[in-house]
C-alpha cells in the first residue's frame, strides 16, 4: 500500500492514509488519539469509561498499523490539524490478529453476504471534530474508505453506528449504503457488540465500547448502478 496525500473538494483539506508502510510519526498519533476521546465522550449514546483511555486509544490505533490491509484515513487541514478520521482493514487480518469479537459478526456476514474474510472491508472508527462536521468531511473519509477497499481487492465495506446517530445514518445511505437487518449467530440477534468470557464463551448484549445496540451498514462495490444486494435485506 502507497499513502496518498490529496486535495479535497474543499481546498481547505487534505487527505492522507497511513499503513503499516508508511508508518505514523508519534505527534501524529497523539493528535488522532485526543480527537477520538474529544469525539466519543461528547457522543449522546454512552461510551463505556475504558473506551476512552488514551493507552487503550494508541493500542487500538497500533493495532491498525500493523496490519496488511489496515489504514488511518485523515482528513486534515490548517498546520496538520486532525479533522477527521478513519480506522479500517479487512475482516481476515482482523480475525488473524486476536479480535475473536468479531468472529460471530463476520460468520452473520458470511452467510448473509457470501462473502469470505478478505472480501470484506470492515469501519474500527469514525470520527469526525464537531467544529467540522456537514461540510464534507464524514463523506471525504467514506469515499477514501472506498478507495482503499478497492486497492486491497475487498468487495464490500462495512460501516456501524447507532440507532441515534441520525446524521451518520443519513450519509451511509447518501453513499449507497444498505442496512443488514436481522443478523444473528448461533440462533441469537447480533444487535450489539459481543464480548468472549474468559472460558471462551460468547457473550451477547455487551460491548467494550459501547452501551446499547449498533446498526450495520453494507456497500457492495461490485454492485451495478449500486442496486441493493437481495441476499442483504433478508
Amino acid at each position: 500500500m502507497v499513502a496518498f496525500l490529496s486535495r479535497t473538494a474543499n481546498s481547505d483539506f487534505v487527505e492522507k492514509r497511513y499503513s503499516k508502510t508508511t508508518g505514523m510519526e508519534n505527534e501524529k498519533r497523539e493528535i488522532i488519539t485526543e480527537l477520538y476521546r474529544d469525539v466519543f465522550s461528547a457522543h449522546p449514546w454512552k461510551y463505556k469509561p475504558e473506551a476512552l483511555d488514551t493507552k487503550d486509544i494508541r493500542g487500538e490505533l497500533d493495532f491498525i498499523l500493523r496490519l496488511r490491509s489496515g489504514a488511518v484515513l485523515t482528513v486534515e487541514g490548517e498546520g496538520d490539524a486532525v479533522l477527521g478520521v478513519r480506522m479500517v482493514s479487512d475482516m481476515r487480518d482482523v480475525i488473524e490478529h486476536s479480535k475473536p469479537e468479531l468472529i460471530p459478526l463476520f460468520v452473520a456476514l458470511s452467510q448473509r453476504l457470501d462473502a469470505k474474510p478478505h472480501d470484506v472491508s470492515y469501519t474500527h472508527i469514525l470520527g469526525v471534530r464537531e467544529d467540522h462536521r456537514n461540510n464534507g468531511v464524514g463523506s471525504t473519509l467514506i469515499d477514501k474508505h472506498i478507495e482503499h477497499a478497492r486497492d486491497i481487492g475487498a468487495r464490500y465495506v462495512l460501516g456501524w453506528t447507532v440507532p441515534k446517530n441520525e446524521s451518520m445514518i443519513k450519509l451511509y445511505k447518501k453513499h449507497g449504503y444498505i442496512q443488514l437487518e436481522n443478523l444473528e449467530y448461533d440462533g441469537k440477534p447480533i444487535d450489539y457488540g459481543i464480548e468472549f468470557s474468559n472460558d471462551g464463551k460468547q457473550v451477547f448484549g455487551k460491548d467494550t465500547h459501547i452501551d446499547g445496540k449498533v446498526i450495520y451498514f453494507v456497500k457492495d462495490l461490485q454492485a451495478e448502478h449500486n442496486m441493493p444486494i437481495k441476499s442483504a435485506l433478508r
